[in-house]
Parts: C-alpha cells; structure tokens; sequence
C-alpha cells in the first residue's frame, strides 16, 4: 500500500544519503593523502604534484593510506634480498665485455687504473640516477617506468621508451640463452654427450624455453631473491675463478696452460704509449659499455614498489641503502671481472669465455 512504498521511498533516500556520506568522507581522506604527501615532498615540481593529483588513486585505498603509515610494516622484499635482486638485475652477460673495452684504448697492464676510476663514476651516476627515476615514479603514483612516463610527458609519447625497453631486454635475453646455450653444450660435450645435445643451437632452444621464458613471465621480483642470490654466488665464483687463473699465472707464456689456448688468444702485453696507459679518445669505447653495464632503470619502479615499508624511518631512505648496496656489489664483480680478464689477455681479449681451456 502507500504505507509500504512511502517505506521504500524513504529507505531509497536513506541508502542514498549514506552513500554519499561514505563517497566524501573517501574523497576527503585522499585529498589529505594526498596533501601529505606532497607535503613531504617539497623538491619536486609542481608538473609533478599536478601528475600526482591526475594519478586515478583507488579512494578506499587513498582513504586508508594514513592510518597504515603508522602501523606495521608492510609486506615486501626486505633491503637485503632487493639488494642482492639488483645486483643481479645489473650484473649480466654485458660484464664479459668490459675487458675488451679496456683493450680497445690502451695494451699495457696499468690502463685498469683509469678503467677501474671510469667504472666506478658511471656506476655512482647510475644509481642517482636509478633512484631518482624511483622517487619521481612514486611521486606520481606510478608503479612501472611506461606508466610514470605516460603521467609526466603524456600517453602519446609512452610507446618510445617501452619500445626501447622492450628492444633491451629481448637482445640482453638473446644474449644468456646463447651464453648459456654455449656452456650447456661444453659441458655436454665434456660428459661424453654427442649429436643434438652437444648442439649449442639446441641447448639454446631448450633452455629459453623451459628456463628463460617462464623467468621473464613472473609478475613479482620478489620472488626471484633465492634465484638472485645463487645467480650473484655464480657470478661472484666466475670472477674468483678468474683472479686465480690471473693470480697463478698458468696462462702466462711459460705457464701451464699457456700451450694449450689458440695463438691468437694468447696474453700479449703492449708498453705504455703515454700516462695512465696511454688513456685516449677510444676510451669512449668502455665508458659507452659501463653506460649498459649499469642499466636497470626501467626496473626502478617495481623495485621500489615492492620494497617493503619499514617500521622506523622513511621508505625512501631504505630503498637507497638498497640501491647503494646492489650498486656497489654490481661494481666488485664488474671490476673484479674486468681487470682478471684484461690482465689474463690484454689487448687479445675477445671471447673471453671461449679464452679458457676446459681443464
């Protein structure tokens, strides 16, 4: 009767005014989120305040951002495993070239000295770097490198660096499976393997689809810390296994396996042609490989993303310790790597992997 439908009506009027109640009490708990924080950040631009103020923030989650700061941290990698997750995501296959940089400019022993000066600037640059783009990532609300440049430049212009990003990671990707391919095939060969599995084509398919294609599939870095610490003990083994077979002198001429490598990829030292080992315009050749040695950038979102927040202190503070940590780690090996393989072969070194005899 009307009884009922005034009831209705008035029920209708009643839900409807609690839902809006509801919409503004969200709507002010994000505008105070969002004053917060930019209140706390008083270095950036206003061209990012006005991104941030664009970012399509979740309300409820927007709502219920201050109450959480206060509270425990929240779930996450730790410093430590996104430590040893960078420095695995910076050490790749590019560090077996660093020694051939080196050689490109100069054939006597010293010129590791402004070689070593060169790495070490690039690699403290880098990680600037890598943490500004991380910070200006989460001042705009941005969990990947595409979105927060969509959220600064504009849509239009988002396709360049994806495509760039894209293109970087295929051919860093090519070159593993083949590097991988070629050891997997080595060592194939040397269990007494024949045919197509001591094909290096073969073990390169094989391993970029079982291994390789999967590890590019994950959504979450976090989940590879285990992986990225065993993969860093591989890469800190090789470069300990070179400073041996550098330190011992076997590949010397008169040493023990001197006899046993091609001539061609036998040590051979040049003197100096000036100061600093003759240091001259091809230098230019290592600073341009030290340049993609140290790229991670596009990974510097989702690093700091899934950093997890601390209890005392800000986020930020903790994810440069991790960064400065990843980058010094990443620079020992690389330097380590890159003196071993460059004193072992001097201005000879090419294939640095194919440069060591199997025994």
């Amino acid at each position: 009767g009307p009884t009922s439908v005034a009831g209705d009506a008035l029920h209708r009027h009643n839900c409807t005014c609690a839902h809006m109640a509801r919409l503004a009490l969200l709507v002010f708990g994000s505008l105070v989120s969002t004053s917060r924080c930019l209140e706390h950040r008083p270095l950036l631009t206003t061209r990012l305040a006005t991104a941030h103020s664009r970012a399509p923030t979740p309300l409820l989650a927007a709502a219920t951002l201050s109450a959480s700061q206060g509270d425990a941290a929240s779930s996450g990698a730790s410093v430590p495993s996104t430590v040893a997750n960078l420095a695995k995501n910076i050490v790749g296959s590019g560090v077996l070239a660093l020694a051939a940089g080196v050689g490109a400019f100069s054939g006597a022993s010293v010129a590791v000295l402004p070689a070593l000066v060169m790495l070490c600037a690039m690699c403290a640059l880098s990680a600037y770097t890598f943490s500004t783009i991380a910070r200006v990532s989460a001042a705009v609300g941005a969990d990947t490198y595409r979105d927060a440049w969509s959220r600064i430049f504009g849509k239009r212009s988002a396709a360049f660096p994806n495509a760039a990003i894209i293109f970087k990671t295929f051919v860093g990707s090519l070159a593993y499976a083949i590097i991988l391919g070629d050891s997997a095939a080595s060592m194939a060969s040397l269990a007494g393997a024949k045919g197509l599995l001591a094909a290096p084509n073969a073990w390169i398919g094989i391993i970029s689809a079982a291994v390789l294609l999967p590890l590019c599939l994950l959504r979450d870095l976090s989940s590879l810390s285990a992986g990225s610490v065993i993969g860093t003990c591989g890469t800190a083994y090789t470069a300990l296994f070179m400073a041996i077979r550098c330190l011992d002198r076997s590949y010397a001429p008169g040493g023990a396996r001197a006899e046993l490598i091609a001539p061609a990829m036998r040590p051979a030292f040049a003197a100096a042609a000036g100061p600093l080992g003759g240091l001259n315009l091809k230098a230019l050749v290592l600073v341009s490989m030290l340049a993609t040695t140290f790229l991670a950038h596009y990974n510097a979102p989702k690093f700091y993303a899934e950093l997890a927040t601390p209890k005392h202190g800000s986020k930020l503070r903790s994810f440069n310790v991790a960064v400065a940590g990843g980058f010094a780690l990443a620079a020992a090996l690389c330097g380590s790597i890159m003196c071993a393989g460059f004193l072992r072969l001097s201005a000879r070194v090419r294939l640095l992997v194919h440069s060591f005899v199997d025994s």
